[in-house]
């Protein structure tokens, strides 16, 4: 609307005057060059938005991988737990075959080595757990405070002083789950009555049931955080969509521009060209062509009739001459009121996506819940 109200400026008794004409060019070659500025601030917003959730998603698949490595061993300590397990249990049958239930010394190094290597299983499977939930806490948090508001990370802001005490009671944590993981079995074998080889099937048995739940746990722990990831791959994916949509919005808006500018400058340059005389030539031609035709009607249909015509011929002129040059001068405004509105459009096309990207990277700032009901994150 800006652009086409600019046209009615350019009637015949304007263009008489050049400082219009001039703050008419200067109009539409600013607005035209705002217009390819703001979308090239737009586009670039919204491919450094883009790159960084990129950025950050690939940090948590960087993450997450680790943690598939720290729970890679959990399924050998399971095994080796299960073994060891059957091993106490067939142990009595062993020594008798092998004949060293005299030596006592022997035989009892021989009940107890199976559920050493059992309570040893357990307390690596704990080891191993204690490191993939430690990764995948990362993995899952990565993104939440980078990507947040500035209202939201006060609230969750550590001083130096409550980090330090943080990292020692996690030190302390991982050194309790360890115990919790090594002392039950051998404790809970104690307790129950019956002789060596029984105590020790016990034992390698509890500690493979450990190992198992280590395992169960590890496996929830990763699911959560694979949920977690995919979660922020799919926002970077979208933020790097409407990126890519923002950039091919804006790829025609320098064309549009130029154009726009181009419109102006033939605008000015139509004012100072001498576009009345040329025109007035050319309708007095006509006029020259319509006496020339009075005259050969004269001479065959008489006087009146040549007259008539030669009137008629003469009363158009004026008006053919005004509407010919009216429309010489206003098609060049025209168009570059048309480019400037089509480069309007893409501007704000570039604008929305932008917006969009953002809105997209904000995702990356909820914190991940568990169960359908608490996630923050819609759906598809």
């Amino acid at each position: 609307t800006n652009h086409l109200s600019a046209i009615f400026f350019f009637s015949k008794s304007y263009f008489a005057f050049q400082p219009i004409t001039f703050l008419y060019f200067v109009y539409v070659f600013t607005h035209s060059t705002e217009i390819v500025m703001v979308q090239k601030v737009s586009v670039a917003d919204g491919k450094e938005i883009a790159a960084v959730t990129l950025q950050c998603a690939a940090e948590a698949e960087g993450i997450l991988a680790k943690a598939e490595r720290s729970k890679a061993i959990l399924p050998l300590t399971v095994g080796v737990a299960t073994t060891s397990s059957l091993f106490a249990l067939l142990a009595p049958e062993l020594v008798k075959a092998m004949n060293i239930a005299s030596n006592k010394q022997l035989s009892t190094e021989f009940y107890l080595l199976c559920p050493l290597i059992s309570v040893l299983a357990a307390a690596v499977s704990a080891l191993s757990l204690q490191e993939t939930q430690m990764f995948s806490s990362r993995a899952i948090s990565t993104g939440n405070r980078r990507f947040a508001k500035s209202g939201l990370v006060g609230r969750t802001w550590l001083s130096a002083t409550e980090q330090i005490e943080k990292g020692s009671n996690r030190s302390t944590e991982r050194w309790k789950s360890f115990a919790a993981s090594v002392l039950p079995s051998p404790i809970l074998a104690a307790l129950v009555p019956g002789t060596l080889a029984t105590k020790c099937t016990v034992a390698a048995a509890l500690a493979a049931v450990q190992c198992a739940y280590s395992v169960v746990q590890a496996e929830g722990t990763v699911a959560r955080a694979t949920d977690a990831v995919a979660i922020k791959s799919r926002s970077a994916a979208v933020c790097d969509t409407y990126a890519n949509q923002g950039a091919r919005s804006g790829a025609i808006l320098p064309y549009t521009s130029a154009l726009s500018a181009l419109c102006a400058a033939a605008t000015a340059a139509i004012v100072e060209l001498p576009i009345s005389g040329f025109v007035s030539t050319l309708m007095g031609g006509g006029a020259g062509a319509a006496t020339a035709a009075g005259a050969l009607l004269s001479s065959s249909s008489g006087a009146s009739s040549a007259t008539t015509v030669a009137v008629a011929a003469s009363s158009m002129v004026p008006v053919v001459s005004s509407l010919a040059e009216s429309l010489t001068i206003s098609v060049f405004p025209i168009l570059g009121a048309l480019f400037a509105a089509a480069a309007s459009v893409s501007k704000a096309r570039c604008k929305v996506d932008a917006e969009a990207v953002i809105l997209a990277a904000s995702t990356l700032a909820l914190e991940y819940e568990d169960g359908d009901n608490d996630d923050p994150i819609l759906q598809p």
